[in-house]
C-alpha cells in the first residue's frame, strides 16, 4: 500500500498522506513512509519515517537519516555525507 519497488529483487513497505517508500535502486530495501533509496544506490538500506540513501551500499535507519555511498547513518536526522563515513545519533 503506496510503496513502491521500481527494480528486481527490491522490497518497499509504507505509506503516508505524502508518499510512501520508494525503492529505485537493484537489491535495496525501504521500509517507512517517504523512505527513499535512489536508482544509483545499489544495495540500499533505508528504514524509518523520510529516511534515504542515495550512493550504493549506504544504510540509512532513523526518522530522517540520511547515507550518501558505502555510508551508515543511525538516529533521528543522522547525516552521513561522506563516502565511507558513519554518523550515530542526533543530527
Amino acid at each position: 500500500i503506496g510503496s513502491t519497488a521500481c527494480r528486481a529483487s527490491v522490497f518497499a513497505m509504507g505509506s503516508n498522506a505524502t508518499r510512501g517508500a520508494q525503492a529505485a535502486a537493484a537489491d535495496s530495501i525501504a521500509l517507512g513512509g517517504q523512505s527513499s533509496v535512489a536508482a544509483a544506490a545499489t544495495s540500499g538500506i533505508a528504514v524509518g519515517r523520510g529516511a534515504t540513501v542515495s550512493g550504493a551500499y549506504g544504510i540509512a535507519a532513523g526518522d530522517s537519516a540520511a547515507a550518501n555511498g558505502q555510508a551508515i547513518a543511525l538516529g533521528n536526522g543522522a547525516k552521513a555525507n561522506g563516502s565511507q563515513s558513519i554518523s550515530i545519533g542526533t543530527g
